[in-house]
């Protein structure tokens, strides 16, 4: 299911109804948004940046996490 307009969602349900959404969104301040889709050239880029930096963290405790992975910033 799309959403075209904002949704207001708590934390909880948003984490609840993202886990059965093939389509990515963004949750601020209580609103559900859609998040457009990648295209090739631009997930070219980020795969290509990934494996630089992921090779200058070989020898240390820091590591990559990729786009599919749900982060919370205060």
């Amino acid at each position: 299911m799309a959403i075209e307009t904002p949704v207001r969602l708590t934390v909880e349900e948003y984490l609840a109804w993202e886990e059965t959404n093939f389509e990515k969104h963004e949750y601020i301040d209580g609103e559900v948004r859609c998040m457009a889709g990648a295209k090739a050239p631009h997930n070219r880029i980020m795969s290509n940046t990934n494996t630089a930096i992921g090779r200058q963290l070989d020898d240390s405790d820091c590591f990559l996490l990729s786009s599919e992975m749900r982060v919370q910033a205060a």
